[in-house]
């Protein structure tokens, strides 16, 4: 019987089992296996992290390896994988709610009663599409979570150096700042997706507590993120404020403007399309 499993395709082995429910196992596991490789030095660093950041960030982040870091920042993406899965089924029927408003809305003035329905439904189901599809990323977070950590080591690092004189290594400020990456994973990941789905769910104009106590615990992200980026370059905190505003501004304005210019054009033009389209004439009923 165990030889069988083992020649057995592994597709289908997968069939008749929930793929949603072994994805959670899968990354649970992973998670495991990342904290064991990490190993007792995790928890203790992780605990000065936490209670004795402005003293032992900064020590921590000198005597981690680059592998100890990597490993870390991947598990802090791990966890915020994980915890999407927990909460697909609130974040997936939220985003359809908030889809059929969107597509309701767009096709309020749809002059034929009819097949009014059936465009609707036709929209819901191609956002719908979309969702599924950029949902299926949720696996890739972990491996996105360390490119954006490498990113933002390199701007911050050198952003410091250029005007404040920084003499840190570059490995100094990724290694500190790896343990805002894995907190943020850890303790704001949960948080982070649940706001998603209220934010589609349209609840964060009267947040429920949960939400309120994520939109803290985030913004204290924020503060810690700070003081890693002092910590790691070596700098004052005025001066990582400043880091940190400097980068806000470019890249806050950077997903404004991409936002803006070509993900709202593509999106009015769908709806456009909707609410002008003759289910008829294209071939519908």
């Amino acid at each position: 019987m165990t030889l069988s499993l083992l020649c057995m395709p592994p597709a289908l082995l997968l069939q008749g089992t929930d793929l949603d429910a072994t994805l959670k196992w899968i990354l649970l596991s992973a998670v495991v296996l990342c904290l064991i490789v990490l190993g007792l030095q995790f928890f203790k660093n992780l605990f000065y992290a936490v209670t004795a950041p402005t003293y032992a960030l900064r020590n921590m982040g000198t005597d981690d390896s680059l592998f100890f870091s990597i490993l870390q920042v991947f598990t802090g993406g791990l966890f915020i994988s994980y915890f999407a899965m927990l909460q697909q089924e609130y974040i997936s029927n939220s985003f359809y709610s908030w889809a059929q408003g969107q597509v309701g809305t767009a096709l309020a003035g749809y002059s034929n009663a009819t097949y009014k329905q059936i465009v609707v439904d036709e929209g819901v189901n191609r956002m719908t599409q979309v969702f599924d599809l950029a949902w299926n990323g949720v696996i890739w977070l972990p491996v996105i979570w360390v490119v954006l950590w490498v990113v933002l080591s390199i701007l911050f690092w050198g952003t410091s150096k250029v005007f404040f004189g920084n003499q840190s290594g570059a490995k100094v400020m990724a290694s500190t700042l790896a343990y805002f990456f894995v907190l943020t994973g850890l303790i704001g990941g949960y948080f982070m997706m649940h706001i998603l789905g209220s934010t589609f769910a349209g609840t964060m104009t009267s947040p429920a507590a949960i939400d309120l106590v994520g939109m803290l615990i985030l913004a204290a992200a924020l503060v810690y993120l700070i003081v890693c980026i002092a910590q790691g370059c070596d700098i004052s905190g005025v001066q990582a404020a400043i880091v940190f505003i400097i980068w806000a501004a470019i890249l806050g304005g950077g997903i404004y403007a991409l936002v803006t210019y070509q993900i709202k054009p593509i999106y009015d033009g769908f709806l456009g399309r909707l609410s002008s389209s003759n289910y008829v004439s294209s071939g519908g009923g």
